[in-house]
């Protein structure tokens, strides 16, 4: 089959399944599994594909008819240029999240020397990864409560080469003990950073299939109020953010200021930052 055959098969497939990005994510995938951009694809439709790569192809869009995100199948997303690996274990990086890295790394341009980071709740490594490949004088402590998402995200370091400034801790976020721990082993950090789950619990049944099915419950569940998490590295990081320090944080569309609110409760200088669509997505917290 010419890859013009291939890709007029399988969108029927996926126009079936009711799969409204079927052409953009079919696009990626063919490019994928043959290795070209698009430029290729419509310069060389008539190609023929090796039976091989037409299997993966085929077996590539039945995961997709059944919602999994194309991210999975793949085993890639993009993040601030880089390539990072994905999987089951770790949420996907959204493209929203750039805005916090672009912040951290503009405020630490202002500073001299080595900047200690804390990434909470790092999953895939990619705010963490990009800051120790973006930042060249930065030393990255990641932590994350899954086993496997830090599997994943030192994969990504290694890939990136900046493994030898980034260690990665597994604890968890709520609980007190691991932000004593963070102290005793690594002092205090000039920037703190977080990610953190932030969907109420209640919500999470309301996701897109794609998102509730496949993407990993410890990454989406922010509790009750969707504030859990807030309220924890609000509580616990004050005393180990430097007396010039940066904690920043992403939120939800509906949880910025409620959030915001909570860390005006222990920090003097907060403020919320929209992003390009104008839509609240950081606090900030500076001090002193």
């Amino acid at each position: 089959m010419t890859i013009k055959d291939v890709f007029d098969s399988q969108i029927k497939i996926l126009a079936g399944a009711g799969i409204s990005s079927g052409n953009s994510d079919l696009m990626y995938i063919v490019c994928h599994f043959l290795k070209v951009d698009p430029t290729y694809i419509f310069a060389h439709s008539e190609n023929d594909v090796e039976p091989a790569v037409q299997t993966e192809i085929e077996d590539a869009v039945q995961k997709l008819s059944r919602h999994t995100p194309v991210q999975y199948i793949t085993g890639e997303q993009e993040f601030m240029g880089l390539t990072f690996m994905v999987n089951e274990k770790v949420l996907i990086p959204r493209p929203e999240t750039e805005l916090l890295v672009e912040e951290i790394i503009t405020w630490a341009a202002k500073k001299i020397g080595q900047i200690k980071i804390l990434d909470l709740g790092t999953g895939s490594g990619a705010i963490g990864v990009s800051l120790a490949s973006l930042i060249k004088d930065a030393q990255v402590v990641a932590v994350d409560i899954s086993s496997g998402a830090l599997t994943v995200a030192e994969q990504n370091a290694a890939a990136h080469h900046v493994s030898d400034r980034i260690t990665f801790v597994e604890g968890d976020m709520l609980s007190p003990d691991l932000y004593s721990k963070l102290n005793e082993t690594f002092g205090a950090f000039d920037i703190i950073t977080s990610n953190p789950p932030y969907i109420p619990t209640s919500k999470i049944s309301g996701l897109d299939s794609n998102v509730r099915d496949f993407e990993p419950m410890l990454a989406l569940d922010g509790g009750a109020d969707g504030l859990a998490f807030y309220h924890a590295i609000a509580a616990n990081t004050k005393s180990i953010l430097n007396e010039t320090g940066l904690l920043i944080v992403e939120a939800g569309f509906d949880t910025t200021d409620k959030a915001s609110f909570i860390f005006e409760l222990h920090f003097a200088n907060v403020k919320t930052i929209s992003d390009y669509s104008s839509i609240p997505r950081l606090v900030m917290c500076e001090l002193p």
